[in-house]
């Protein structure tokens, strides 16, 4: 199995009229669907406190697929940049090489410099222990093989970057930021893998302790 490339990336924000305003206003997105978390939903993504959350899901100028989730989570805890997802660089016309942005949930957001399908190209996920982080997606399938600065590469030529975390333990609270980040997978042949016809697809916590979905 091949992992990626990412289909979507799930954020929690206190406030989803400001957090459109960012995505909308500052980034160009354009809103695709509003609507309250379902149960199902929710409770596969370990927030029972999100049962019928609001949500907004956007996609970019060129893309017709909405590929960015931003759910308002009025309790949620900024925690600022420890473990799990912190950040990604994306390709879009709105951002410059000279900007690096906060998004509001407390992501960071870089412009992408490799040239590749879709608007997400590099994920940065904070590690306590990025050995073990990066031994965690060898094993669902991330391709073989790392770069000098520990970069992972996915299917379809997006990449993960593991950086060192100072937090020693994720807090059991629900924080703002990157909460999920879905991947689609491969087969050896290349050939896409879907949940109704793989049953080990499912949403489960990564190795410092991020959400990832396999879809």
């Amino acid at each position: 199995m091949r992992l990626g490339p990412i289909t979507a990336v799930t954020i929690i924000v206190n406030e989803l009229g400001s957090a459109l305003a960012f995505y909308q206003g500052r980034l160009g997105l354009i809103l695709t669907a509003r609507g309250a978390l379902t149960q199902p939903r929710a409770l596969a993504m370990g927030e029972a406190g999100l049962i019928a959350a609001a949500y907004a899901d956007l996609t970019h100028a060129e893309g017709t697929v909405p590929w960015l989730r931003l759910i308002e989570g009025s309790d949620a805890k900024a925690l600022g940049a420890g473990r799990g997802w912190i950040g990604m660089h994306l390709r879009l016309p709105t951002l410059s090489d000279a900007d690096e942005l906060i998004g509001p949930g407390g992501e960071r957001l870089r412009a992408a410099h490799n040239l590749v399908p879709g608007p997400v190209a590099r994920l940065i996920l904070g590690c306590t222990n990025p050995a073990s982080a990066r031994s965690f997606y060898a094993g669902l399938g991330l391709l073989d093989g790392m770069d000098a600065l520990a970069i992972g590469a996915l299917q379809g030529g997006q990449q993960i970057d593991f950086i060192n975390a100072k937090s020693a333990a994720a807090p059991q609270v629900l924080r703002t930021g990157i909460c999920l980040v879905s991947f689609a997978r491969s087969d050896a042949h290349g050939q896409r893998l879907h949940g109704a016809d793989d049953p080990s697809a499912r949403i489960l916590g990564g190795a410092e302790g991020e959400g990832v979905e396999l879809v």
